[in-house]
């Protein structure tokens, strides 16, 4: 299904998750918004989806079903959350572009991820990890440490 370039306006429709049989959707472009549906996860024939450059909003949606998806661009939306760890175990996917989001968190090191120059995730501010070309700041527990004993120790002996 190609519709990119058109200036279209509205949301993805819910629908789209019929169309079990679509092999490709490219809707790259306009002027989509609205988070996207989470029936997309039943377009099980999906190898291609192209949805860079619109105004998505939302966390992607559970699409670990589309085991055969070669091909993601989901690039210069405004979709936020951590990506998905199970993007990592698609063996197909060739090409992932996360790029100009809002994701937060720590990016994957398996799979796709492993290889920077089929995958982006530049321009989303708040991620964090992932492997070393990306040169990403690392990922910190926020859960603080207890002091330890020995500091205790040394701090009575001081006073």
């Amino acid at each position: 299904l190609h519709i990119s370039d058109n200036s279209l306006t509205g949301f993805l429709p819910k629908d789209i998750g019929r169309l079990q049989n679509l092999v490709g959707l490219f809707a790259a472009h306009n002027k989509l918004s609205g988070q996207l549906p989470p029936s997309l996860g039943n377009c099980l024939s999906m190898e291609t989806l192209l949805l860079q450059g619109n105004y998505f909003d939302g966390a992607i949606p559970d699409i670990r079903g589309l085991k055969g998806l070669k091909r993601v661009s989901l690039a210069n939306n405004n979709l936020y959350g951590s990506i998905p760890t199970y993007l990592a175990h698609f063996s197909s996917l060739e090409y992932l572009n996360l790029s100009f989001n809002n994701f937060e968190g720590s990016v994957p090191t398996q799979g796709i991820f492993r290889n920077a120059s089929i995958f982006s995730v530049s321009g989303n501010k708040n991620l964090c990890g992932g492997i070393k070309e990306l040169k990403l700041k690392p990922c910190f527990s926020r859960a603080r440490s207890k002091p330890s004993s020995r500091l205790k120790k040394v701090l009575i002996g001081v006073s």
